[in-house]
């Protein structure tokens, strides 16, 4: 083989030697450099993912932002409406007397309005907790006086929820109604709780 090299016209084995180690050379920094770029690229996928997913979570954060300023607006329109005493003895008689009012208007009569303690799990503060109390009413009209009374009922902004309701006729054209209402209220900051109104 060096035969045949030497009787090639400028052989020169040095400068043979120097080509294969430059050719070596281009190969393994061909060989570094495509590594170091697959190396780069899955860096920076990586961190473009995560810059996407941050901007995803970041556009939920607005969202989710939103609704709770939304459902905090809520909140307070709610406890505005809510009935709120020192105790429930308190609240109980201002309801009753609330019932009433719509009662007369109505021109409905009402034979009894009793407020009755209604049992809850203990969640939390007692200030803080929205509370309910059930009134059960027994009256006696006409179907017309009736409507107007539940016309009123759900008309008026304080919040009241007919759990039980049974009508039936009543001599000839009047009714007598039976409902069993649930009612809302909150303890005003300070007050003993339930415990300390019973006292």
């Amino acid at each position: 083989m060096k035969r045949v090299l030497a009787r090639l016209p400028g052989y020169n084995p040095r400068r043979v030697l120097i080509g294969i180690a430059l050719v070596l050379l281009l190969v393994n920094l061909y060989s570094w450099l495509g590594g170091h770029y697959r190396t780069m690229k899955v860096d920076v996928d990586s961190k473009v993912a995560l810059l996407e997913s941050y901007q995803r979570q970041k556009g939920r954060l607005v969202d989710l932002s939103e609704r709770e300023a939304k459902l905090r607006n809520m909140a307070g329109d709610l406890k505005k409406r809510l009935f709120a005493g020192a105790g429930e003895s308190e609240v109980a008689s201002a309801m009753q007397i609330k019932l009433q009012s719509m009662v007369k208007t109505s021109g409905i009569e009402s034979e009894s309005i009793r407020p009755v303690a209604a049992p809850v799990k203990d969640k939390g503060g007692k200030a803080e907790r929205i509370i309910p109390l059930v009134v059960k009413m027994r009256l006696t009209g006409t179907m017309p006086e009736f409507l107007t009374f539940m016309k009123l009922l759900y008309g008026d902004e304080t919040p009241f929820r007919i759990k039980v309701m049974t009508v039936r006729s009543y001599r000839k054209a009047g009714v007598k109604i039976f409902l069993e209402l649930r009612g809302y209220y909150q303890l005003n900051p300070g007050s003993d709780g339930l415990d300390g109104a019973a006292k």
